[in-house]
């Protein structure tokens, strides 16, 4: 039986399952409670009973495909362009006989997913067999047998504590579009709109600063990826001397528009999330990381920082939407 087609994975223990970074070519595969996190996962038949999987969407990353592969005894998954010879790229998938509707996902060195706690953020394991499971495993590889679970039982010495079964839901949700060209309105999903206002005494900046009126930005696709953009202030919101020039991370993690024309903006990558509407504003320039757009009040004067993600922070306030003005 194939099982091609685009899917959502759950361990039939603990749950749903999806990316853990952004902005970066290795993404942990962990379990997730939230909606917005949720891995959307292509299975593409690749010869002798395996298939390669690959997540096509969540909200931590663009849409592209992103292998599935092991490094250690953790399943992460990688950019084509930075997977090495060394790992696995198919994975053996077979139905278990004693629960219909239930799989394994196994390497081809016979090593299994698994899963050990549903709590967000727990990775998935990739473990290795006893003697006595890794014969019997190698008899359904083989055609001898069909896979059932009690084969992962049949050892005294049996040490997979975890849970190796797996169900594959068919996905209904398209991976996310880039958004399209236009004049928006940018609201922060927690702490509301953006505006800019001076900087005080160095009157050199217009500082970017949560604000009870939204600020109108001319957003704009450039280079050939198809997701970096310049966002410029459109000249409803400024002066028609300030208009037409954008944000920059220049002033310590702060974001602010520099009135010197002789001060460049920086390019910026619109990242969709699987919540419609919603994105992350990210610098294209990683070299320091993946620092995002966020906004930690919706106190007026407020400055929207551009940092890293925290895990003590809640993930809301790096989410923004686009509003068509």
């Amino acid at each position: 039986m194939s099982i091609a087609g685009i899917y959502k994975i759950e361990n039939t223990k603990y749950g749903l399952i999806g990316a853990d970074a952004g902005g970066v070519t290795k993404a942990p595969v962990v379990a997730t409670t939230s909606p917005t996190t949720v891995g959307i996962f292509n299975v593409v038949p690749a010869g002798d009973d395996r298939y390669s999987i690959s997540m096509i969407a969540t909200n931590t990353f663009l849409p592209e495909q992103l292998l599935t592969m092991n490094d250690g005894n953790k399943i992460y998954g990688v950019k084509q362009s930075s997977t090495g010879s060394s790992a696995p790229l198919s994975w053996y998938i077979y139905e278990d006989t004693a629960q219909r509707g239930q799989y394994v996902i196994m390497s081809s060195d016979y090593k299994l997913w698994s899963l050990s706690s549903g709590k967000a953020g727990t990775q998935v394991q990739y473990k290795g067999l006893t003697a006595k499971q890794l014969e019997n495993v190698k008899q359904v590889v083989s055609g001898k047998q069909l896979f059932s679970r009690h084969l992962l039982a049949a050892d005294s010495n049996d040490t997979l504590t975890e849970e190796p079964n797996w169900k594959f839901t068919p996905a209904t949700e398209e991976p996310p579009k880039p958004l399209s060209p236009g004049r928006y309105t940018i609201k922060d999903v927690k702490n509301g709109a953006i505006n800019v206002e001076c900087s005080g005494n160095n009157d050199a900046y217009l500082n970017v600063v949560s604000a009870t009126q939204a600020a109108v930005w001319n957003v704009t696709q450039v280079g050939t990826t198809g997701w970096e953009y310049n966002i410029n202030l459109d000249e409803t919101t400024v002066s028609s001397a300030e208009k037409d020039k954008g944000p920059a991370n220049n002033r310590s993690g702060m974001l602010a528009v520099a009135r010197n024309p002789g001060v460049q903006a920086d390019t910026w990558l619109i990242h969709p999330l699987q919540l419609a509407g919603t994105y992350m504003v990210l610098l294209v320039d990683h070299s320091y990381g993946p620092l995002h757009w966020a906004l930690d009040s919706h106190k007026a004067g407020t400055q929207v920082t551009v940092n890293y993600d925290t895990k003590d922070v809640d993930p809301t306030i790096c989410f923004w939407e686009f509003r068509g003005a």
